[in-house]
């Protein structure tokens, strides 16, 4: 399955009324990030999409083009999603742009914290 999402960025950007230069300052990104999706140069990560799906009030199927299309779970549950992290979609499902860009900014001190401590441990030495 071949995913158009530049196409789809710019169409539902076009539809909001939005400039590629406003919908990255709305995102927090530099003013070339949008262009290059849409041009297909490269892709929004799985990071991105729901922050550009707040931005542009879109869901995640619309802007992959996967409406309509019937998902099947794989055998043995919903799709393997734990319930903790369908709780957390939720919660994120209700955030807006603006909360969304927070809750990334504090996750990424957070772990860069968390990494400058592991580097920290001393490593055992060897016999």
């Amino acid at each position: 399955m071949k995913y158009e999402v530049g196409a789809k960025i710019k169409e539902y950007r076009e539809k909001k009324g939005l400039s590629q230069k406003e919908l990255a300052q709305l995102m927090g990104l530099g003013n070339t990030r949008v262009s290059n999706w849409e041009l297909g140069i490269s892709r929004p990560d799985v990071n991105m999409l729901s922050l550009l799906c707040k931005a542009l009030d879109v869901s995640t199927d619309d802007l992959l083009g996967l409406e309509g299309q019937k998902n099947t779970p794989p055998p043995g549950g919903a799709g393997g999603i734990s319930p903790t992290r369908r709780a957390v979609e939720d919660i994120m499902s209700k955030m807006t742009a603006e909360e969304l860009l927070q809750l990334r900014g504090s996750a990424l001190t957070i772990l860069a914290q968390r990494s400058q401590e592991a580097s920290e441990v001393p490593l055992p030495k060897n016999p």
